[in-house]
Parts: structure tokens; sequence; C-alpha cells
């Protein structure tokens, strides 16, 4: 029980449940780090006040200032998508953008707060939302975001992200308190990975070329991947002090298949080789 409260008050605190327009702080921190399937070598950090581009020789900020982007997906034909805030609307809701996140547009539930957004690859229409509590809901738009509906679906624990398969329309990921949460039918009923169980799941990567390869970010064991569609999972941890600073995000670059993390503290670590090194 001790245990599990830690693991509550870490990923409650880290995660930023409690972001709003309305506080003033500090410090930025991260929300996103997110791979353009449609742009080589580049991808995007989504933080709490911007947007941030980086390519291979340079950094930029993208969009206006005082933007929040929660949940922030690209799909494979490059359209963006996210949740968040706004200076003007404290919840967006659903929202979309078509010119590399300079310009945005509402699509669905404004008023209302999503944390985890997740995008198939497998079917670019296909979307999903998972809204925070007390509005704590599974949404899905089959058409790109043009309409949306709630999945009559129910979760045995506390969800920290979500996944789509890169190669399975239809399958969908759930890290959460307790283990990886796995649904063949779009969200709608949900099994657990056995082997993982009372594992807390932090993060996921789903590898875009091979079907089968998952990474995930964990509380207990730190970086795991599986080869075999999770029959079994070998850890990844040279250079990474994941009990100091876990990763709460984790990203795979499609071009060359690298894994990439962000910390609790909102540092950007790789894994090259056959190690993690800070970038």
């Amino acid at each position: 029980i001790k245990e599990i409260s830690m693991i509550v008050i870490l990923i409650a605190s880290s995660l930023l449940l409690s972001c709003s327009t309305g506080e003033v702080e500090k410090e930025n921190h991260t929300h996103a780090l997110v791979f353009d399937p449609s742009t080589s070598g580049t991808f995007y950090v989504g933080t709490h006040y911007y947007l941030e581009k980086h390519a291979t020789d340079s950094i930029e900020r993208v969009g206006p200032y005082g933007e929040d982007y929660m949940g922030l997906v690209i799909s494979q034909d490059g359209t963006f998508y996210s949740s968040g805030h706004s200076p003007t609307i404290p919840n967006v809701g659903i929202r979309k953008s078509t010119d590399k996140g300079k310009t945005w547009q509402i699509l669905a539930y404004e008023g209302l707060d999503f944390h985890d957004l997740a995008v198939s690859y497998a079917d670019p229409n296909l979307i999903y939302a998972w809204g925070t509590p007390p509005e704590e809901r599974l949404v899905i738009s089959r058409d790109a975001g043009r309409t949306w509906s709630e999945v009559s679906t129910s979760f045995p624990t506390v969800l920290y992200s979500l996944a789509a398969d890169h190669q399975q329309s239809s399958r969908l990921y759930a890290g959460s308190l307790t283990g990886l949460l796995i649904s063949d039918d779009f969200g709608r009923t949900w099994n657990e990975n056995n082997i993982l169980a009372n594992t807390t799941v932090l993060a996921i990567a789903d590898d875009p070329a091979r079907e089968g390869k998952m990474y995930l970010s964990t509380y207990q064991r730190g970086i795991l991947v599986t080869e075999d569609d999770g029959k079994t999972w070998q850890e990844k941890n040279t250079g990474l002090d994941f009990s100091q600073e876990p990763l709460l995000m984790l990203a795979i670059d499609p071009g060359t298949g690298e894994l990439y993390g962000v910390t609790r503290h909102n540092s950007i670590d790789k894994y090259k080789g056959a190690s993690w090194i800070r970038v």
C-alpha cells in the first residue's frame, strides 16, 4: 500500500494533472514528444506554454506563446492533434492543425480536458482521446476528427498513457497503475498482460516498423522491450537512472528506429546503441 501511494503521488505530480491557465508557474514543463512521420528526422515537443520543433540542425518555437499541448500526436499524413488549454479557452477539448502546429481548429468537446490522445498509423482516420477525471471517458473518431463517439468501456485501475498499434488498426494499449492493458476491439474490452501484473506502466511506444515490438517505461523496472507481442520482456536501462528520473514519455523515430524519452524533470534521453544518453 505504501509503494502504491508513492507511485500515485509521483505520477500525479509528474503528469501535471493540475495544469490550468489560471496558475502562475515559475518553469515550463513538457507534455509530449512526438515525431512527425511525414518529415524525416523532425520531432515536436509540446509544452505547457508553446510547441517546439526540433529539426536536424535547428530548434524553433511554433505558434503563439501561451498555448498548452496535452496529448499531442501526429498522424501518418502529418496532421497534428492535441488537447490542452489556451489563454482564452481553459479546456480546448480536441483540436487539430494542418499546418504543422501554426494554427489550430477545435474539433469537439470544448470545455473538457483530455490528457492523452492516440492516432492509428494503420488507419490515420482513427483517433482516440482519454479524458481525465471527473470527466473520465474514452472517445473515438473514425473519420479524422470530423465526428466523435464515446466508447462504452471501463478500466479496472488508473490510466497513465494511451497508444495505438502501428500495424493493427483495431488494437489499442493503455498503461496503468497495475500493468499493461490491451484492447483488440477499438477500446471496448480490455485484457491485461499477465507477465506485467502489478507493474506500473508510465509510457508506451509501439514500434512503427516491426509488428509485435513495443517499449514501455515502468516505475518498478525502468524501460522494457518486447519483440514477441508481449510474451517476453527485456530491460533496457544501461545509462538510465530510472529510480530517480523515470521516463514519463516515449517516442520512436520512424526513420532510424531510435527510442527517445522525456524524464520527469523535462530532460530528453535517447537509447543509442546499447545505452541511454542525454540529448
